[in-house]
Parts: C-alpha cells; structure tokens; sequence
C-alpha cells in the first residue's frame, strides 16, 4: 500500500516548492493608478504553470434580451354574451378557461317580454299574408273596373305596413338570439339561449342561476386566443435592436416555453425612456390569458467584433482584466471593457490589439493570483 501511493506523495512534495516560489522568483511592476501592471515569469515557474495564449478574434457575437411584461388582448379579440332584455338566469352551460365553438349554447334566460317579441313578430306574419292577399284582390278588381283606385292605393300602403312590421319584429327577434326565418308556433317560449357568436376560450362568468339579470350585463365572457399577445418592456439601450418579425422565446410560470415572433415594436420612448414590444405566440393556443406575467428572450441582429475565451477575461474589484504576452513569459494585465457573451466568447469594447498581440487565454487565474502576491518594485 505505501508503495502504491509514494509516486503521488513524491509528486505532491515536489509541486508545492515550486508552487510556494511563484511570488519570490517572479517581478511585478504594478502602479495602483494605472490600469496596466507587468508580471515577469520565471522558466521553472512556466514549466509549473504553462500558460497559453492566442490573438484575439473577430466574431459574429450575438446578444440575447431579457423583456418583461404581461400578456394582453388586442383590440376586438373578446365578447360578452348579454341580453339587450335582461332576464333571470336559469342555466350557466360553460365555467372559466372552458373552450367553446361558434353556436355553443352559454346560458339560458327567462323574461315573459321573450314571449311578447315572439308573439308580435308571428302577429306580424299574419297580418302580411292577410294585407297581401287583399293587395292581390284589389289589383285584380281594379284591373276589371270593379274597384276604385282608392281602395287599390289603401291596400298597397297597407301591405307595405305589414312588411315593415315583420321587418322590425325580425329584427327585434334577432336581438334575442332566435332566427325569424326559421321560427314556427310551436316555438314560443320565454326562454332564451345565449350562444357563442365565435370560438374562443370562457375568461369569465358574471352570473348565478336563479338570478336577474339586468338589460345589457355580460353574463360571459369569451377571448379569442389567437388575439392575445406577449406585451413586453424594452428600454432605450435595446430597443433599436429589436424588428417586427424577430424570433422570441416567451415564458411564464406554470405555463413553460413556447416560441413567437416580435410583431410589433413602439414607435418612440415613453416618459421612462421605455416602449412596448408586442408579440404573436406561434402556436396561440399556448399563450396564456391575459394578464398573466410573461418574459421573452430576443436575440438581437448579430454584428462582428473583437473576442476572446470567457476563460481570458479576470475580474478584480469589479473591473474586467485580460492578459497580454509582451515577451516570453512576461505578461501585462490591462482593462478592458467586455461586452456581449455568446457562445463561450466575451466581447472586447473599444479594443484593437496589433496583429501580433497575444492574449492569455490558459491559466489565466494562475497570473492574476501570482500578480497579486508579488511585492511591488
């Protein structure tokens, strides 16, 4: 057993020295005002510790947007189911978040008036047929000399009074959901049914069985799922980036991820420099009902520019360093500042390095903590 583990004792002893003399053979020169400092290696320390280093890249770096906002409803994408006659309620056929087709029956009134309007309209057919036979009569007697024009003239006004009076109690029939076309006798009832007038999904139910419901109050409510969108925030730093058609990917508690596409981009900054970015679901059944919380993720248009490994970049009191290679094993950390992350690169800021300038970008950490236990010249 102590055989077995003496060539990785012996391995261990050997590497601490050199470890513990990375600060005693190496020289700094470092000025705490300068954003610059120089490390001067020795050979023993970078056959420890090699270090690699390449030259900075240009790349397509492409940045990805954070938006937060709500989910709403675009103009004209909900209904509400009432009666312009009000009623009592004595059936509720559909609860909240149910989908409902076009013609699906929603709720069920009672009003006496009900059967006025389906009596007066049925009352109103009868009369036409009645001022239409006379209209007939009197234009065949007229014909043979038999009648006076008069009489003509009073059975034409009076067949077109039927007419109008049919025409308003079918309209007045409509009103309350019944079809006068197709209406019989046999038919009459004070009792209505509500109906969807379109598909969509029930966002809300304002009503009890049992009771009255007044002249024109919603008693459900319908949205149009297709007519919900993402209404985002975009601040001014990034919202000349985003562009109708952009792809998004939208999330929100308890309803996961699902993919869209930015539709609409506002036009100019709100007072807190801010504008809304409003956007479609690809599939709107996965959108959810408005008001609910929802962030999307954009990816701005890619542009090129300078970049190094993530693993290059040190940060020290909060300001961004990288390693250069100034000659063999000495090394100047100088500030920069970084920029877009994307695909394990970091975006060097206003940075042009010569076309010989090498950045470390192995072992990177071991410099800046040598850098720091050196004493300074």
């Amino acid at each position: 057993m102590i055989s077995t583990l003496y060539p990785y004792a012996l391995g261990i002893i050997l590497f601490l020295p050199a470890c513990s003399q990375l600060p005693e053979n190496a020289t700094s020169t470092r000025d705490s005002s300068s954003p610059q400092a120089e490390l001067v290696l020795s050979e023993s320390q970078e056959r420890v510790s090699p270090i690699t280093c390449s030259v900075p890249v240009r790349r397509m770096m492409r940045k990805e947007v954070l938006l937060r906002g709500e989910s709403a409803l675009m103009p004209g994408g909900s209904y509400a189911i009432s009666s312009p006659f009000g009623g009592t309620i004595r059936a509720l056929e559909v609860m909240v978040g149910q989908p409902v087709q076009k013609g699906m029956i929603l709720a069920v009134l009672e009003n006496p008036e009900f059967i006025s309007i389906q009596e007066d309209y049925l009352s109103a057919l009868t009369r036409l047929a009645v001022a239409e036979a006379e209209w007939k009569r009197q234009q065949d007697l007229l014909a043979s000399k038999a009648t006076s024009e008069r009489q003509a003239e009073l059975a034409t006004g009076d067949m077109k009074a039927a007419k109008l009076a049919v025409a308003a109690g079918a309209e007045r029939m409509r009103l309350i959901g019944l079809e006068p076309d197709s209406f019989t006798i046999g038919q009459v009832s004070s009792r209505i049914s509500l109906r969807a007038a379109s598909g969509g999904i029930v966002s809300g139910v304002n009503g009890i069985p049992g009771r009255f419901a007044e002249a024109a109050q919603p008693i459900v409510e319908v949205v149009n799922p297709s007519a919900v969108v993402a209404t985002l925030v975009v601040y001014e730093r990034d919202w000349p980036g985003i562009k109708p058609g952009q792809e998004v990917i939208l999330s929100s508690p308890g309803w996961g991820e699902w993919s869209g596409q930015v539709k609409y981009v506002g036009g100019a900054l709100g007072s807190q420099k801010s504008t809304v970015v409003q956007c479609l679901a690809d599939d709107a059944a996965r959108m959810p009902m408005p008001g609910t919380l929802v962030e999307g993720r954009v990816h701005l248009a890619g542009y090129e520019a300078w970049a190094v490994p993530e693993a290059a970049v040190m940060r020290e009191d909060g300001k961004a360093f990288v390693f250069l290679r100034k000659a063999p094993r000495t090394y100047s950390m100088t500030a920069v500042e970084t920029g877009v992350v994307s695909d394990g690169y970091v975006e060097l800021v206003n940075f042009a390095p010569g076309s010989t300038a090498e950045v470390v970008t192995g072992n990177a950490f071991i410099l800046l903590n040598t850098l720091r236990n050196v004493p300074d010249e």
